[in-house]
């Protein structure tokens, strides 16, 4: 019991460490619609669009599967107020459980506690899953549910093994891939660990066979996107040549693995990058490779472990749409967690050979390092991140929400992107069951113009030329304004919105 203790504790400190400023930014546009649709579902009924207790969900923006829509559903249920902290808070709970579904699955692995403590602390506590697992997203569910289906297929436990693969499958779509692939990959594991029979491991492999071909056909019976999304995104179906889908998953292969992204640039795509680090501390790059040099004396289960590095890349390298490992393979943050946790006990076993004063001064030094690297991770994550988030995910439409809450009078706002900016408007604003029950008639036109409590969105066009002359009561988007247009508008009286100290909207009163 003295483990699990221990891991439990690691694994509240792993909430405490999160729930900080978690409202600092505010939401993604993925964790806003699912949000917004599920808070919507939980009030009335009906998603945004007027479908009664849908089974999917398509005009919003993550195609959210079935699964953690109706987790939110739930969640919304409670009697918590509808806000940022609250909307991340439903997925930042059950992440809060990867400290020790990794120790566990690490454990029946090596059975050695020491490379299972380490791989939970350097997983869960890594840039990489710190940002990841602080966002209002459907991974945050999926993860814990992949990872207790492989604990419990390494325990002998088929039927339910099956069943949390289910949920996966149907809790986030950048995991199907996995889902045939992982359970056939840990059933190779225990047929090697006892003595190799094709015949047994085909037998022992058709549960999870069945329950793949069951949730797909599933998933075409709910989920439109499925066979467009494939066409779209998976290298297979793109038109490229052989070589050209091999080349495309070398090299994507080689970017996953690379040092400049685990230790230095990080995630490929804005979303998912923490904006400040790698995904690994730098200071772990050295492990890195003592890891790889101590692969000879790993064992079965070690080899397998590891393993997950490039295994859980699948479903980045066959994606031709975007690039994302942190996200879409954070399965591989596993398998790296366990080379660099490997190369720590292999450095430490080296440095015992040398005298205890040479030995603690390095340990010393590696563990100042750390701490100076980890404090400075925090700091930029809470101080630099949320202006770098704020100049590319539209931080200043929280900031345009605010105002119009405020206001009494009625505006039309102008911006780019209406639509988002409506959204974002929705959320910040009192939503009673009647309120929400207006929303499907206009939303279902997807017109580029809503109104909602006297106000107006409406489409304008970047850098437009020009600007309508009536400009009582009217909010624009300066992205819309040319250098010229906002020479002309100085003439007027306006007064501005700010995010972070920089002009966002033109209010004319």
């Amino acid at each position: 019991m003295d483990r699990f203790k221990i891991i439990i504790g690691v694994s509240f400190l792993f909430l405490i460490l999160r729930i900080v400023f978690l409202d600092q930014s505010f939401l993604l546009p993925d964790e806003r619609d699912l949000s917004l649709t599920g808070y919507s579902i939980s009030k009335t009924g009906h998603d945004l669009f007027g479908n009664y207790m849908p089974l999917k969900f398509e005009r919003i923006s993550p195609n959210s599967p079935l699964i953690p829509m109706y987790y939110d559903v739930l969640w919304w249920k409670l009697p918590i107020v509808r806000n940022v902290f609250n909307s991340r808070l439903a997925f930042v709970l059950p992440a809060s459980l990867l400290p020790l579904l990794i120790f566990e699955l690490v454990f029946l692995l090596t059975k050695k506690k020491n490379i299972s403590y380490l791989t939970a602390l350097v997983f869960c506590f890594s840039p990489w899953i710190f940002n990841i697992s602080r966002m209002g997203l459907e991974i945050n569910l999926a993860l814990p549910f992949l990872l207790t289906a492989v604990i419990l297929q390494l325990r002998r436990k088929k039927i339910l093994s099956c069943l949390f693969y289910f949920f996966a499958f149907f809790s986030y779509q950048g995991f199907r891939p996995l889902i045939i692939i992982v359970p056939f990959y840990f059933e190779l594991y225990e047929q090697i660990s006892k003595k190799f029979s094709l015949k047994k491991y085909l037998v022992s492999s058709t549960y999870y066979f069945l329950l793949f071909l069951f949730s797909i056909i599933i998933s075409f019976f709910i989920e439109n996107n499925l066979k467009s999304r494939s066409m779209n995104e998976i290298i297979f179906f793109s038109g490229k040549t052989l070589l050209g889908q091999f080349t495309h998953i070398f090299n994507s292969l080689l970017k996953g693995l690379g040092l400049s992204y685990l230790f230095k640039s990080g995630d490929y795509i804005p979303q998912y990058n923490n904006g400040v680090a790698g995904q690994f501390f730098a200071s772990f790059f050295l492990f890195y490779f003592l890891g790889i040099v101590s692969l000879n004396k790993k064992t079965l289960g070690g080899y397998f472990l590891i393993g997950l590095a490039v295994l859980g890349m699948i479903p980045s390298v066959i994606n031709s749409y975007s690039l994302t490992f942190s996200i879409r393979s954070s399965l591989a943050a596993v398998g790296l967690s366990a080379l660099i946790a490997e190369g720590m006990i292999f450095g430490y076993e080296k440095l015992k050979k040398y005298n205890k004063y040479l030995k603690y001064s390095i340990i010393l030094i590696f563990l100042a390092a750390i701490v100076f690297e980890a404090g400075t991770f925090f700091y930029n994550y809470f101080s630099i991140r949320p202006q770098l988030y704020a100049n590319i995910f539209n931080e200043k439409d929280k900031e345009l929400s605010v105002f119009l809450n405020g206001s009494t009078k009625k505006y039309l706002v102008r911006s780019p992107l209406p639509y988002s900016t409506f959204l974002s408007y929705l959320f910040m604003s009192d939503l009673t069951k009647e309120k929400l029950g207006t929303l499907p008639k206009m939303l279902k036109k997807n017109y580029d113009r809503y109104f909602f409590n006297k106000n107006r969105f409406e489409a304008c066009y970047a850098n437009e030329a020009v600007v309508p002359e009536n400009l009582n009561e009217t909010i624009i988007d300066e992205t819309c304004l040319t250098a010229l247009t906002k020479k002309d508008l100085d003439k007027k009286n306006y007064s501005k919105i700010y995010y972070f100290k920089k002009s966002a909207y033109y209010i004319f009163d």
